[in-house]
């Protein structure tokens, strides 16, 4: 783990991405702490440029999205927060040249956990809400392409998740991507 004072990085098995741990700092009105920091980012050597933020909101336990990414030119590191309820998150390594391609790692997600996950550019990301109303925030280091967006199936036999519940949510797009 790499740490700083602002900051702890936790390598995933997956080349180039991490979990994001920010230190809480708590006292008798609550906590408080960094969802993101450009010096701490920089001094840890990762992405400090976010070009957009995006919200979703996820009404129901048993909703799917992804495995979403966007194709080069466009493609894109994200920084992923769960900000209320609790998600099951799932990324997808499709990089060819890399020693973790098809491999994946999951997690989950929550407001007290204080965890961010990383993503490097060429990896998908999907996640499964566990709890009614689970929100994300992505922050990306590309403009949105609708273009090159892409996706990979969450059942698609090469892909190996074992979700924790069975999803019951999931868009016509999200079913409709052509397997690995």
């Amino acid at each position: 783990m790499m740490t700083n004072s602002e900051l702890f990085v936790e390598p995933t098995p997956l080349e180039g991405c991490y979990l994001i741990h920010f230190p809480e700092h708590n006292d008798d009105r609550g906590s408080f702490y960094r969802k993101y920091c450009e010096d701490a980012f920089n001094s840890s050597g990762l992405n400090s440029k976010w070009i957009q933020t995006n919200y979703s909101s996820n009404k129901r336990a048993g909703t799917l999205r992804g495995f979403h990414f966007q194709n080069a030119p466009f493609e894109e590191i994200k920084l992923v927060t769960c900000v209320s309820g609790r998600v099951f998150d799932a990324i997808l390594d499709l990089r060819p040249n890399s020693k973790t391609y098809l491999q994946t790692f999951t997690i989950v997600l929550d407001l007290d956990s204080n965890k961010s996950i990383y993503i490097a550019k060429g990896v998908a990301h999907a996640y499964l809400t566990l709890e009614d109303n689970s929100s994300v925030t992505y922050q990306v280091s590309e403009k949105y392409s609708k273009e090159y967006t892409s996706g990979v199936k969450y059942s698609d036999p090469k892909v190996k998740v074992e979700w924790p519940i069975i999803p019951r949510i999931v868009s016509k797009n999200d079913l409709s991507w052509e397997p690995l």
